[in-house]
């Protein structure tokens, strides 16, 4: 196998994902299945001989509020936790959606559908839609990998936390892995005083999450680019598979190339004149998510 493709276990390629978009500082508490990703970051960091802020926290809000700082100073930052450890981190994450960030902050939300090792099967993409947060579901490990660096972009570019959530059957299985070389970590700027966007007063609060409106429309928009290049692809027929996460990679392995398939990386958000053209398309769609309708309910006939 080429020095430049690795077997790896999905946590693996989350956090080479990570060391390759410049992200020199995470935080984490551990939870299976979500445990292997600072090991394996910290593994990452050394083999390249690098430096980096690496460190298990005494829960996940700690994990998350010290991440978040570190992003406040222009860094690109990342927390990673369980499912069942974002409840634990709730209070920063909303509220970290309207202040956003400088630097860069992924939130890795590895959920557990079954669960086998948690105690709920809660679904993290309710979460994101709640706090008005970007999250995109990656189908395999290399994609966990590709999400991880396209996920610290969008963070960069629109100034505001994004959550990658693998479930179990990507955090755990195995999949040759192209690696990319590292990105340089961006220059620190520290931290700048500005009450307007930090303080948490009603008055400035209602400003931002004005902005953050505008943020997730824009985002939805770029979803819709995607997901219209694809239709390019189709033709109109009877049946169409949508699918995003595991789902995709299921059904990719049911039925191969014997129906049209369309590929959903970010299930929030995501424009809605784009699913009204699947529909249009096709006669019947089938939508295949794990594990709560959180992106067939965004199509207008749901």
């Amino acid at each position: 196998m080429p020095d430049d493709v690795k077997l790896l276990l999905g946590n693996e390629a989350v956090a080479r994902g990570a060391f390759e978009a410049g992200c020199r500082v995470a935080y984490s508490y551990p939870g299976t299945p979500a445990s292997e990703i600072l090991p394996a970051f910290r593994r990452w960091v050394e083999h390249e001989g690098e430096k980096a802020i690496c460190r298990w926290a005494i829960n996940e809000k700690v994990a998350y509020e010290l991440a978040l700082a570190a992003a406040y100073t222009g860094r690109f930052a990342m927390v990673s936790m369980k499912q069942v450890g974002l409840n634990v981190a709730m209070d920063p994450f909303m509220s970290s959606a309207y202040t956003g960030v400088k630097g860069a902050l992924v939130v890795v939300s590895v959920d557990d559908p079954g669960p086998y090792s948690s105690q709920t099967e809660q679904d993290s993409r309710q979460m994101a839609l709640a706090a008005r947060v970007p999250v995109l579901d990656p189908a395999s490990p290399a994609e966990a990998r590709e999400a991880m660096v396209e996920a610290f972009a969008i963070s960069h570019r629109y100034q505001m936390p994004v959550m990658v959530r693998p479930v179990l059957r990507v955090a755990h299985s195995r999949q040759s892995v192209a690696l990319r070389p590292p990105q340089p970590p961006p220059q620190e700027t520290g931290f700048e005083r500005n009450p307007h966007r930090w303080a948490a007063t009603p008055v400035h609060r209602y400003r931002l999450h004005l902005e953050l409106n505008q943020k997730v429309v824009r985002l939805g928009q770029e979803e819709e680019q995607r997901i219209a290049a694809q239709l390019k692809g189709l033709e109109p027929g009877p049946f169409a598979i949508v699918a995003s996460g595991i789902g995709w990679a299921y059904a990719k392995d049911a039925v191969g190339d014997g129906c049209p398939m369309v590929k959903v990386l970010q299930p929030y958000p995501i424009g809605r004149r784009v699913l009204a053209e699947i529909q249009r398309l096709f006669g019947a769609v089938l939508v295949l998510e794990e594990t709560d309708p959180v992106l067939e309910q965004a199509f207008p006939d749901s």
